[in-house]
C-alpha cells in the first residue's frame, strides 16, 4: 500500500516538479507513519493482554496439575497421551497408503475406460463405412 502511493506520488512529483506535490508526498507519509504507530500502539495493547491470558493458563494448568496427583500422574497421563498419539498417527498411515493406492487403481481405471472408449469408437466407424458398403 505504501509503495503503491509512493511510487505514484514520486511520477507525479517527477512530472510537475513542484513543492506542492512533495508537500502532498510528505503529508501522506506522516499520515501512514501515524496509521501505523496507531496499529503497532494496538498491537502492543493486544500483546500485553494475551501475555496476561497465558499466565492466567500457566496459574491453571499448575494448579490442575496437583490436583492430578503430581509429577507421577502427569507423566503417566503423557505416557499413555504418548501411545494413543502412536497408535492414531499409525492408523492414518495405513489409511494413507490405502487410499493412495485406490486412487491408483482409480487412475488405472479411467485410463482403461479411456482405451475401451477408443477402440469402441473405432470399431463403430468401421462397422459403419461396412454397414454402408452392404
Amino acid at each position: 500500500m505504501f509503495c503503491k502511493l509512493f511510487y505514484k506520488l514520486s511520477a507525479q512529483m517527477d512530472q510537475e516538479n513542484n513543492s506542492k506535490v512533495e508537500w502532498q508526498v510528505q503529508q501522506q507519509i506522516l499520515n501512514l507513519n501515524k496509521t501505523y504507530t496507531e496499529m503497532i500502539s494496538q498491537e502492543e495493547v493486544k500483546l500485553k493482554e494475551i501475555d496476561t491470558t497465558i499466565k492466567k493458563f500457566e496459574q491453571q494448568i499448575l494448579a490442575q496439575k496437583k490436583d492430578v496427583g503430581g509429577v507421577q500422574a502427569i507423566l503417566e497421563n503423557k505416557n499413555s497421551s504418548n501411545k494413543r498419539v502412536r497408535i492414531l498417527e499409525n492408523r492414518l498411515n495405513y489409511t494413507t497408503q490405502k487410499y493412495n493406492s485406490v486412487v491408483t487403481e482409480n487412475e488405472n481405471l479411467l485410463r482403461e475406460i479411456g482405451t475401451l472408449q477408443q477402440e469402441n469408437d473405432a470399431f463403430d466407424e468401421y462397422a459403419n463405412k461396412n454397414t454402408k458398403k452392404i
